[in-house]
């Protein structure tokens, strides 16, 4: 029998929060337990979704309302910059998965020379697992607390890594345009 993972989605009324809660609403083996929102605790997340309209799902709740003693695993779905408050007061607590740019790089000088931020948690950067599964699957699966990289870096980092990694290609050339 496989385990149940309760989850919870912080973040979930954004574009990004209402598909991961339409993909774990699918999963046969995950039950979402708690949907943390800053801006519309009481509400149903249907009103936000109509594909979620008829699911049995919990009422919208404020982020610090969270016992991250009733979930496995906790995802960001959170602005950038907001994962980071977070995770400082509740780390080790539950697996994080963090949807944002807040943990994708290793170092704090990184983040900062990027984000033009200094980050709040610099400690817990190396913690976290950059999570493309499609490069990462085997050490992702025994991380707790995965950072997952967004649509530009995928699309870009997809094709590129095994072209590098078997050198069909060299780096100094490369030329990335995402739009």
């Amino acid at each position: 029998m496989k385990k149940i993972i309760k989850a919870a989605v912080l973040g979930c009324t954004g574009y990004t929060g209402l598909k991961l809660i339409e993909i774990l609403n699918k999963h046969p083996n995950v039950i979402i337990k708690f949907l943390g929102s800053e801006s519309y605790s009481g509400e149903h997340i249907n009103k936000f979704d109509s594909k979620l309209k008829n699911v049995s799902l919990p009422k919208l709740n404020l982020i610090k309302n969270i016992n991250f003693s009733e979930v496995d695993v906790v995802f960001f779905a959170l602005p950038s910059n907001v994962s980071q408050s977070i995770i400082k007061d509740h780390f080790g607590k539950s697996i994080f998965i963090d949807l944002s740019a807040d943990f994708r790089f290793d170092n704090s000088i990184n983040y900062k020379n990027t984000y033009k931020i200094k980050h709040q948690c610099p400690s817990f950067l190396k913690n976290f697992v950059y999570g493309l599964p499609e490069i990462n699957y085997k050490i992702i699966q025994k991380s707790k607390n995965i950072a997952l990289p967004g649509c530009y870096p995928t699309s870009v980092l997809l094709p590129l890594i095994p072209l590098l990694e078997n050198r069909l290609i060299l780096s100094k050339n490369i030329i990335i345009d995402s739009k």
